[in-house]
């Protein structure tokens, strides 16, 4: 901090991950929602955390559990100095407090169906790549960072991802969403095909639909959606097909190509 004082005087830009608090979404006992833990690096951090959209937003001192149950964009604001004049950042319909930002940050939470359930792996993560483990597919932040936010998703090295998630009772559906990263260049790859089963036992699943198409605007990040005669299920297994060996005149050609996966949504 006595550095970043100084550069600041000098007035020379530099990062502020020093002040990064960890932020971590866990799931609730009865599967109803998603916790939002955030505790800060530096004891007696002061920051703000709430829902942006509706400026639900509260003042705390070192680390929150917070219970999260709807679609918003979620902020943290690890504040530092007061400043001298100004509103402030507006929230919603309402501005927070004039402090200056040590570090900011927001959590994008897309709620559906599986957000929250319980989800098991048939094959877990490559111990690179192990995400927040399982639960990061569900957890309901879509990861906007790409490959620099690694607790966002999970990586498979060749392998492919098959996923079930337990809705907790039976549920319409008729549409699942595979989000997924595709960089070719870092040798990673899109789903080679996505095809859904479901189950009212967990046991016996039957195929209700696969895909291997995609719109120009999914093939450029990965995303596949696979659409369905409505089904009234409670399980559901998502099989995500590793692309396979990277193709001739490809960065990694000939290599396994590595599948990351970061949530998957049911409608």
């Amino acid at each position: 901090p006595v550095i970043m004082e100084r550069l600041d005087k000098e007035k020379i830009n530099y990062s502020k991950a020093f002040y990064e608090p960890d932020i971590t979404v866990l799931p609730t006992k009865m599967n109803a929602g998603v916790y939002v833990k955030v505790k800060s690096k530096k004891e007696s951090s002061k920051f703000y955390f709430g829902n942006k959209t509706v400026s639900n937003y509260s003042f705390f001192s070192d680390s929150v559990l917070s219970l999260i149950n709807t679609t918003g964009i979620y902020g943290v604001r690890m504040l530092g100095k007061m400043l001298s004049n100004g509103k402030g950042e507006k929230w919603g319909v309402a501005y927070l407090s004039p402090f200056e930002y040590l570090f900011k940050t927001d959590l994008n939470f897309y709620f559906n169906k599986a957000t929250g359930k319980k989800i098991t792996l048939s094959t877990p993560a490559d111990a690179k790549y192990p995400g927040d483990g399982a639960f990061t597919l569900v957890n309901g932040v879509q990861n906007t960072a790409g490959l620099s936010k690694s607790s966002e998703y999970l990586g498979f090295n060749g392998k492919d991802c098959e996923a079930i998630i337990d809705l907790g009772k039976t549920e319409s559906i008729s549409k699942v969403t595979v989000h997924a990263l595709n960089q070719n260049g870092d040798w990673i790859w899109r789903p080679s095909t996505t095809e859904i089963f479901t189950s009212d036992d967990g046991i016996n699943f039957t195929s209700v639909g696969t895909t291997n198409e995609y719109s120009k605007k999914e093939n450029a990040t990965g995303t596949m959606t696979v659409n369905f005669t409505t089904v009234n299920t409670r399980y559901v297994k998502v099989l995500i097909s590793n692309w396979g060996t990277i193709l001739p005149g490809n960065s990694g050609s000939g290599n396994p190509a590595w599948l990351f996966v970061d949530e998957i949504e049911a409608e």
